[in-house]
Parts: C-alpha cells; structure tokens; sequence
C-alpha cells in the first residue's frame, strides 16, 4: 500500500508550487514593463534640416524644413539594441542611417517603427520633411544697382509684396511713368507679384503719394489686416509725432491704388 505523505511534505510541495508561480508572474511584471522603454528612441536625426520640436522619447510628431537637398536619411537610435527598427517600412539598423528618401516639393511623410525584441509592443514616430524649391526668380521693372529689392517681403497666398528702400526714383502713386527717373536718391518703392498658374508676374509698381529723396518707402512691408484687402508699407525715416506708414494700399482684384 502506498505510503501517504506526511503534512509536513504536503507544505514544503505547496510552498515550492507557489515560489514557482510567484517568480513566473515577477518574471511576466518585468518582461511587461520593459516593453515601453524598449520602443522608446533615445534619439533620432535626419540629415537635411532640423526637427521641430526637438527630440524627446516621448513625443512621436515631428517636422522639419529644409531647402536645396532632393532626399533625406534617418537615423534612429534606442538603448534596447535588441529591438528592431524600420523606417518607411525598411528595416534599419540601431543608430545607422536609413536609405535615402525622396522628397519633392511639398510635404513627405516619413515613419520610424520600433519594435521590442520580444514581438510583444511598437511605437511608430512620424516625421513630416516640408521641403522648399525655387518655383520664380523675380526682378523689378525698373532694376537699379542698390535698390535693395527684396529688404522686406509679405506673403499671402498668390500675392508677394516686395520692398526697395533704396530704389530712387521720382514718381508717385502706382505705375507712375517716371521710374527710370532716379532723382530721388532713397525715396524707396515697392513691387506686387502675384502668381498664376505656378508663374509670377509683377502686378503693380508703388510709390508714396508725397514721396521724397531719403524717405525709405518700402523699409518694411506687414501682411494684410484684411487677407487680400489692404497692405500697411512703411517708411524708415518718419517724423516720431506721426503715424509710421508710408500708406495703406488696397487690391480689389488686381488693381492696385
């Protein structure tokens, strides 16, 4: 007949039973809890502009603007070696940079997912790569050595203001036909462009109504109070008693007064 074990076996199996299930469930609390930190980046570079805002774990937005260059690499970094890393879908390696992506004019949306080594979590961080190309390369009806075109710049939409102060001539009001007259050395001036169809073509040449030698027309330029509607330009050298604008000029379609 079998032998029976005594109480004090039955304790020492059940005290055994559940140190073993104890550990396996600190083991799974530990396992879990290192998931996180294994698909959060300890750091993330690109190659071409500068990431906004700046880097941090956990934020996983990101964009960035950069001129000139026709691709862009990533290169993500995290402290867990062991798990793994894809950008756009292509596996990459921990702190190598990535496959050159193409970016065009506008925006590209570029996607870094990290995966824990266990399968078990990932995390996605997005980056939009807003890139800037030359679509025109404008220039004044009345180009003068030192006019300093382009010293102040607006832009809404299809419209582009643009400010000469140092442009001289002697006209007044808009389109005057005096422009190449540059007796009136710094009177300054101002240029509207605007766009259609991708193309820029200067749609107005603007003095001030009392326009006069020094008086820097065009110094600064400030985007509309109403979009489209008005458009206060200022003068460098305004008495301090007065109002520092050289005029408010208003657009009903594209004329200019």
């Amino acid at each position: 007949m079998p032998t029976q074990p005594s109480r004090s076996s039955d304790c020492r199996i059940w005290f055994l039973a559940a140190a073993i299930a104890i550990g396996l469930f600190s083991h799974g609390l530990s396992a879990c809890s290192s998931n996180g930190s294994a698909t959060d980046l300890s750091n993330l570079t690109i190659s071409s502009g500068t990431l906004s805002p700046v880097f941090s774990p956990n934020t996983t937005t990101y964009s960035t603007l950069f001129v000139g260059a026709s691709t862009i690499t990533v290169t993500p970094t995290v402290a867990d070696s062991a798990s793994y890393f894809y950008v756009n879908g292509t596996q990459v390696a921990n702190g190598s940079s990535s496959d050159a992506i193409d970016v065009s004019a506008g925006d590209t949306t570029i996607t870094v997912d990290v995966v824990s080594s266990d399968m078990l979590s990932s995390k996605t961080y997005s980056i939009t790569a807003r890139h800037i190309s030359q679509q025109a390369y404008t220039k004044a009806s009345n180009t003068g050595v030192s006019d300093e075109l382009g010293h102040s710049v607006a832009l809404d939409g299809d419209t582009l203001v643009v400010g000469a102060p140092f442009e001289a001539s002697n006209g007044i009001g808009v389109n005057p036909s005096t422009q190449n007259d540059n007796n009136a050395v710094e009177s300054g001036a101002v240029y509207v462009f605007t766009r259609s169809s991708g193309v820029w073509t200067q749609q107005a040449y603007i003095k001030a109504s009392n326009a006069e030698a020094g008086d820097q027309f065009g110094w600064s330029v400030a985007d509309p109070a109403i979009p489209g509607l008005s458009r206060p330009i200022s003068k460098r050298r305004t008495p301090a008693a007065a109002i520092s604008l050289g005029g408010v000029w208003r657009s009903p379609a594209t004329r200019w007064r």
